[in-house]
């Protein structure tokens, strides 16, 4: 999906990421660090990782069509 800068306003995290970066750090560590988030990832993972894996490709593959600089996969 490509979004605007206009349509981030709509995305329910994105006034997360106006502010400075050492804020989102610290609340992102403390989120994966949370043992609550760190089952559910996991057990996603178990259930699904085909699907995890395929919707990575996909972002990566949307983000570059859309002009994004994205880091490359882990196996492109």
């Amino acid at each position: 999906m490509c979004f605007s800068w206009a349509d981030l306003k709509n995305i329910f995290s994105a006034p997360l990421f106006k502010l400075p970066l050492p804020i989102i750090s610290l609340a992102m560590q403390k989120m994966f660090k949370n043992p609550n988030t760190q089952n559910m990832i996991k057990n996603h993972m178990l259930q699904g990782l085909s699907e995890w894996i395929d919707g990575y490709y996909e972002v990566l593959k949307t983000g570059t069509e859309c002009g994004v600089h994205m880091p490359p996969g882990p196996h492109t």
